[in-house]
């Protein structure tokens, strides 16, 4: 047989390559027979098997059994052709007109508002679609085409049952009330205006040089403090600060950074201790957010605020539903995902207090239910704690001790005067978690978690129960601030029950008048300053109280300190006494803002706090030096000023008070201190402190609680004499912190570690705090510049201030 050449080589190829070309024949029928077996279990019909109808339909199949998030994907781009969803697949619910959602219409009703749960996932929650990562465009802060929502975490313990945000409610309507004072012609200082302007401007530049993105600028170093591990707390809490100064184009430009913030990668990153503080970052970053879309609607920002949101709220994550204040997201994932399931048991009232404005307001932007359960979970225990503790045998009414243990477990007082623990009942396998030994009064302490008592819920004890301290300054201030606002955020409408039987009514109504009479009754007082170069009258300061249960009497014992952040009452009284129509609370405010003021007068900065003398109730009132030099008197030894140099210095500087009024020296002795003026004496290393202070942590960083009340006080009672002393306090503030660089940065603002040294040295960095915190940007400023602003501009009929200075729209309900 004669082959042709070009056929012997064809077929000697064919040979080496027969075994390969057989294989995959073989692979193809096997491919043929699976495809015609997944026709059949698709119930596909019709056709030829590899004809296109089939092969089209067989794909379709399939995608049809992928899940709901994949299968989407396929039909966004022919919404018409997408399928009315089934039972088992969840539902968008929609969100209301973003240009309406301060109210939203009875209409509204018929949307769903629930979170979405799918019926076969138990436990696991979902975002509303518009709010997911998938559904924002990252450069155009728009919704996407509609995509199903995606699991974002799946609680260990799952809330039993969400409440329901109210669309309309059938409780009987709240007296009205107006808290803004009616203006009749609204005006604005343009001077003031853009002297504050330009003071943002020009540290927000020195933010932006040194620290853009990081959480604090240290201006003074010129370089960057991560206090919050790197979340952006500088750039998210300035956001609507500059969109209300009309920095509309830089606050768009910060706007997109910050919607590229990771913040769950900023928690793991290496430098990072992994540690959510919860309190801080709800009230600067969450509380900013959420403002900062009302104001400008920003659909970008409701997205942050909602992944934020998602990060706070598994601090709930445990079997009673009461937060680990400080959770850290490391340990969680180290642990397989699992929570560290321990409620903090020495929280702050603060802490545990101030979630509900930016919660609620979540819940209501988003239509995610649970970020409201735990709010009425917290309202309903504190109503529970006063009914048990606030009797009057063991606490004060409506009042709240400084420290809190969330964690289920009742300390009880023994004989002997030590605590001990009484077992409540425990939530599955959880019993006992022991969490510290020792210390005063701890004797191999054991905490445990608990679930449920009697309630339905774990409660709050207090952390040290024979020794329960009330303050409205640091650990407990914005818990009294909060309850207020709760309930002016709803106008007096707060829509769920709060069972007591301690209280006139079950109402968030009737705690916060109990609260707000008591700590009027308890915690104010006539201070004793000096009355020679006063500037104010009639001034008021808040004291601190602790109760003291031996288990064998009770003992009320009134310590005369104030805080800086006690300052913020005064704004609070004017508010409640607005809301409960009571005039005395607008002047008890007012005599509290003064307080602080006179203080800043007679130091030239108030301090971050300090403890006085009190004035009798009645009667004329200052400081008795005669008694105080009396006192050094028997305590001057060799070493020591003299007593003629005291003595010379109280006749040549003040006037005699005329009575005596009792005070409580300290145990450090006066020494001379040949930089500070002969009238003060040394404390500690620091402090140069007026002889009528005799305690004092004199640092100032740049706090805003009294430009706060003297703004508050503005807006309520419409007298400009309030807008004068503002200018007076910013003018104090702004010559006191300026410090002048050696280099081109020239002045910087920073705060001061020691008031008393303000006119010695202030222009060296040793007496400089070489930070800004991100306060400084979203309260101090803001409320300075609102205060001189058109009063329209953001009216306290119509918003709410968290305690950031995060401005949120009412509810109407």
């Amino acid at each position: 047989m004669i082959r042709l050449p070009f056929v012997s080589l064809a077929w000697a190829k064919f040979k080496r390559v027969r075994h390969v070309l057989i294989l995959l024949f073989l692979l193809s029928l096997l491919f043929l027979l699976d495809l015609k077996h997944e026709e059949q279990e698709a119930n596909l019909s019709g056709g030829d098997l590899l004809g296109v109808e089939s092969v089209s339909g067989f794909i379709q199949g399939l995608l049809d059994k992928l899940p709901l998030a994949a299968n989407q994907h396929s039909k966004e781009g022919h919404p018409e052709d997408a399928e009315t969803p089934s039972e088992n697949k969840p539902v968008k619910p929609k969100l209301p007109p973003l240009s309406n959602h301060d109210k939203i219409k009875a209409s509204a009703k018929a949307e769903a508002v629930k979170p979405l749960v799918n019926p076969g996932d138990h436990g696991k929650y979902y975002a509303f679609e518009d709010m997911s990562a998938a559904a924002i465009d990252e450069d155009e802060g728009l919704p996407k085409k509609k995509k199903k929502p995606v699991a974002i975490h799946e609680f260990r313990y799952p809330l039993s049952q969400t409440v329901t945000f109210p669309l309309e409610t059938d409780a009987a309507p709240a007296p009205e009330y107006k808290i803004q004072f009616d203006f009749p012609e609204t005006s604005s200082n343009k001077t003031a205006l853009t002297t504050i302007r330009k003071q943002f401007i020009k540290d927000w530049l020195t933010y932006k040089k040194y620290a853009l993105g990081k959480d604090d600028v240290k201006p003074i170093s010129q370089t960057f403090h991560n206090t919050f591990n790197g979340l952006g707390s500088t750039l998210i809490d300035s956001l609507d600060t500059l969109y209300l100064m009309g920095l509309h184009d830089e606050f768009l430009e910060m706007v997109a950074l910050v919607s590229k913030i990771d913040f769950t990668k900023k928690l793991v990153a290496d430098d990072s201790s992994g540690e959510l503080r919860v309190f801080e970052i709800n009230i600067r970053i969450l509380g900013s957010l959420l403002s900062s879309f009302e104001l400008s609607n920003e659909k970008r920002l409701l997205k942050k605020a909602s992944e934020i949101g998602e990060l706070l709220l598994k601090s709930f994550d445990t079997p009673n539903h009461f937060p680990n204040l400080y959770w850290n997201l490391k340990f969680h994932q180290q642990v397989e995902g699992r929570m560290t399931e321990i409620p903090s048991h020495h929280a702050a009232l603060s802490e545990l207090g101030t979630l509900s404005l930016e919660f609620i307001k979540l819940s209501q932007l988003t239509g995610d239910n649970r970020y409201m359960t735990v709010i009425d979970l917290i309202m309903k225990s504190f109503i529970a704690f006063d009914k048990k503790y606030n009797d009057g045998k063991k606490g004060l009414p409506g009042l709240f001790p400084t420290e809190l243990n969330l964690n289920g477990c009742e300390a009880i007082i023994s004989a002997d005067g030590y605590e001990k623990l009484k077992t409540l009942p425990t939530y599955n396998d959880f019993s006992y978690q022991k969490l510290r030994n020792g210390g005063s009064g701890f004797n191999n302490v054991h905490y445990c978690m608990t679930s449920k008592n009697a309630g339905g819920y774990g409660s709050i004890a207090p952390s040290l129960p024979n020794a329960l301290s009330y303050s409205t300054g640091g650990l407990a201030d914005s818990f009294y601030e909060y309850l207020l606002k709760t309930y002016d955020l709803f106008r007096g409408k707060y829509p769920f029950a709060l069972e007591s039987d301690t209280l006139p009514a079950p109402s968030l109504n009737a705690l916060v008048q109990l609260s707000f009479s008591s700590m009027k009754d308890f915690m104010i007082f006539r201070p004793a300053l000096p009355r020679k170069n006063a500037r104010y009258t009639d001034v008021l300061l808040m004291n601190e109280v602790t109760m003291y249960n031996t288990g064998r009497a009770l003992r009320k014992v009134k310590k005369y300190k104030m805080n800086h952040l006690n300052c913020f009452m005064g704004g609070a009284f004017a508010i409640y006494g607005k809301i409960f129509h009571g005039p005395s609370f607008v002047d008890t405010g007012a005599g509290v803002t003064k307080g602080c003021l006179e203080v800043t007068n007679q130091i030239g900065i108030m301090p971050e706090s300090f403890v006085v003398d009190a004035c009798p109730a009645e009667g004329n009132c200052g400081f008795d030096y005669e008694k105080r030099i009396d006192w050094i008197k028997g305590h001057t030894e060799s070493g020591y000023r003299s007593t003629k140099q005291l003595e010379s210095a109280i006749d040549d500087e003040f006037e005699t008070a005329p009575h005596k009024i009792p005070f409580s020296p300290l145990k450090d002795r006066p020494v001379k201190n040949s930089k500070a003026p002969e009238y003060q004496w040394t404390v500690g290393e620091v402090a140069d402190q007026p002889l009528w202070i005799s305690e004092m942590d004199a640092l100032y960083a740049l706090r805003p609680e009294i430009i706060e009340s003297v703004f508050i006080m503005y807006r309520t009672t419409g007298d400009p004499y309030w807008r004068e002393q503002g200018w007076w306090l910013y003018q104090k503030i702004i010559q006191s912190c300026l410090l002048q660089l050696s280099d081109e940065s020239g002045l910087v603002i920073s705060g001061i570690k020691d008031v008393t040294r303000i006119g010695l040295n202030q222009n060296t960095k040793a007496n400089r705090i070489d930070l800004i915190e991100s306060f400084w940007f979203s309260e101090t400023l803001k409320y300075f510049y609102l205060l001189f602003a058109d009063e329209n501009k953001i009216s306290l009929d119509d918003y709410v201030f968290n305690t950031e200075a995060h401005p949120f729209k009412k509810i109407l309900i």
